[in-house]
């Protein structure tokens, strides 16, 4: 029959081998944290295990206070996992779980009594496991957001599983683990909930390398951008929101003037220099949920989704400026660029890329015929009186 401490025994293991295997994920891919840190969660509660089923033959102090407190703070690493996976900062709370263990055992009352220790021992628990939970449901439709939420599901089953005991053993205190029935039942559920959680969450992480596979052949290397074949995909994607409407839509090439002679008299590596500080900058200068990418040499493209011309004209003077205002670091030189932009803007319903590239082309080149370093819409220059009203406006 299975006990407590083989119970045990069999969680560490599994925890251990689990920790070995993102480990070494983590040594092949220095830059993903999260392996590190799920990894190190697995560790604290594989060590932690251990340090238990050697009650009696490890000082009191190693198997009850720090042992329990280890496992815990593996919950902790565990979320703060999914914060970095997610791209998010870690915040203090994170360290809820180890907390409420360590404020316990300076209550002597607690700290002495089988039962009390096994009731905050599950209520930090069940802390961890909703938070972690809570962290992990999706906040939009994304690329393995039904994986996210059947995690969170199996996180907040471990939340009930742990509160569930908590209570039991404040309602029938167990004296020892002879005596701690319900416990043991417990366990073995986590074990298999342990296997659930491991399997959804590698599921999660092969989709989420195919995901940044698939945006690492859409983005341009040098500068982070969207490459063309990746803007045209945003595009087409964008457009399903918007296809039969009459909302206008704007899109912005950026050429930057007289590229190939900062290539010729400062070298290349000083023209790549200029060209990912434009797209920088540019980046800046667009809201949130506009598209931005590089199409070519030195030209890039905005599509700005429900703009109007004459704002679609205070954005690409905006870059615009911006850009030619201020001299580009690139070294040991000062590089004073510009660059030309084309507009063209049209109704969303009969809005194309290839369109909106023709006619953007077009008040390119009008742009680049009437001196460069400026804005055309459609062949035609952008209203200085207008960008001046919608900038005054805009700094109130």
């Amino acid at each position: 029959m299975l006990d407590f401490k083989t119970a045990y025994i069999l969680w560490a293991t599994a925890a251990l081998t689990v920790a070995t295997i993102l480990f070494v994920a983590w040594i092949q891919h220095r830059e993903a944290r999260s392996y590190l840190l799920w990894g190190g969660g697995f560790f604290c509660t594989s060590v932690g295990l251990i340090m238990i089923t050697l009650r009696g033959q490890i000082p009191d102090f190693l198997s009850i206070e720090f042992a329990n407190g280890l496992v815990l703070f593996g919950l902790t690493l565990w979320l703060s996992g999914v914060l970095i996976f997610d791209q998010r900062r870690i915040f203090f709370w994170v360290l809820l779980p180890p907390a409420i263990w360590v404020a316990g055992m300076f209550v002597p009352m607690i700290r002495g009594e089988f039962a009390a220790r096994v009731s905050l021992f599950n209520v930090g628990a069940a802390c961890g496991f909703l938070l972690c939970a809570v962290a992990l449901l999706p906040r939009k439709v994304e690329p393995g957001y039904r994986l996210r939420r059947a995690l969170a599901a199996v996180f907040l089953v471990q939340f009930i599983v742990s509160a569930g005991v908590a209570l039991s053993a404040v309602l029938v205190p167990p004296t020892d683990f002879k005596s701690y029935s319900y416990g043991l039942i417990a366990i073995a559920g986590a074990l298999l909930i342990l296997v659930a959680s491991v399997a959804l969450g590698m599921q999660l992480l092969i989709g989420r390398s195919q995901s940044s596979l698939r945006d690492l052949a859409a983005r341009d290397p040098l500068t982070g951008v969207f490459n063309r074949r990746g803007l045209l995909q945003a595009f087409a994607e964008t457009r399903t929101l918007f296809r039969d409407d009459d909302t206008p839509v704007a899109m912005l090439i950026f050429d930057l003037d007289h590229f190939k002679k900062v290539n010729d008299r400062f070298g290349h590596l000083a023209g790549d220099s200029v060209l990912a500080e434009f797209a920088r900058g540019a980046n800046k200068g667009l809201r949130p949920g506009d598209l931005f990418g590089r199409i070519g040499g030195e030209e890039f493209a905005a599509i700005l989704p429900a703009t109007k011309s004459v704002e679609a004209q205070l954005i690409a003077e905006r870059i615009r400026s911006a850009f030619s205002r201020k001299p580009i670091d690139a070294g040991t030189y000062k590089i004073a660029a510009t660059v030309s932009v084309g507009i063209a803007v049209v109704p969303a319903r009969s809005a194309s890329f290839e369109k909106l590239l023709l006619l953007a082309d077009h008040a390119l080149y009008s742009a680049k015929a009437n001196g460069r370093d400026q804005s055309c819409l459609d062949g035609t220059e952008a209203d200085p009186a207008q960008i001046v009203h919608l900038f005054g406006s805009h700094s109130k």
